[in-house]
């Protein structure tokens, strides 16, 4: 994490990304990269900005859950964050087991008792950690296919990626039946933080809506071309398992 006023570990807080998408927030990126994402080693996002660490999965889990209590016995910037200090947790990577996951959500639950904000991640290893490991933080599930989406609703949530969008209005795909939002981010018209709609994945499931992300970043080309059909990633809640308190 830093600050204005210089660093501290090795999670990061950040006033405004060198994009603009995400707005004040905290990061905290690892090369934890899930097995089951299909752009590992031919184009994943976190592969292309994070050194790998010779950690197995869980104990980066709990490295992260270390460091968020780290940050929190420490000073949290407040500056520009009106409504409390929202963190993102693995902008590349994944958590690896049901165990490792629900000590990293109780770090997450100190962090929203503290900082009053919003806790958010996507994830691909949503067919072997259940939901509920996350507890009450809005964790979306990566689903690269239409005809996957009922499978992770089952599961969960889910989440996706489009080469790129059809439409700059909201729009619908075969197989899907949610609406379909491009990231409000992605198009510059909001922040992250100030279109909160990955932030709340029980509002997503209430309205039925998806966000759909564009690839991105250093490494979109190699996405792109490993894209054998139109694959999209797809944020939604999933309505199921009942609505998770907040």
């Amino acid at each position: 994490m830093h600050d204005r006023n210089g660093s501290i570990g090795r999670a990061r807080f950040s006033a405004s990304s060198a994009h603009g998408a995400r707005g004040p927030f905290v990061s905290r990126a690892e090369a934890s990269i899930a097995a089951a994402c299909p752009f590992k080693g031919i184009g994943c996002f976190a592969e292309g900005k994070l050194a790998a660490r010779r950690l197995t999965v869980d104990q980066l889990i709990a490295d992260d859950g270390c460091l968020i209590g780290g940050a929190l016995a420490r000073r949290i910037p407040q500056h520009d964050a009106r409504g409390g200090r929202d963190l993102q947790l693995h902008v590349g990577g994944d958590g690896g087991s049901a165990a490792g996951v629900r000590l990293l959500a109780g770090a997450e639950d100190r962090w929203r008792d503290r900082c009053r904000g919003a806790v958010w991640s996507f994830r691909h290893a949503w067919r072997e950690v259940p939901c509920d490991a996350w507890g009450s933080n809005s964790v979306l599930a990566s689903v690269e296919k239409p005809h996957d989406i009922e499978a992770a609703r089952i599961a969960g949530d889910a989440a996706t990626v489009v080469d790129e969008f059809p439409s700059d209005e909201a729009f619908s795909l075969l197989g899907a039946n949610a609406k379909i939002v491009p990231c409000l981010a992605q198009k510059r018209s909001k922040t992250r933080v100030e279109c909160r709609l990955c932030l709340d994945a029980d509002e997503l499931a209430r309205r039925d809506i998806a966000i759909a992300l564009e690839a991105h970043g250093p490494t979109a080309r190699r996405v792109r071309e490993a894209i054998v059909q139109q694959l999209v990633l797809i944020i939604q809640r999933s309505g199921a398992g009942g609505s998770r308190g907040r």
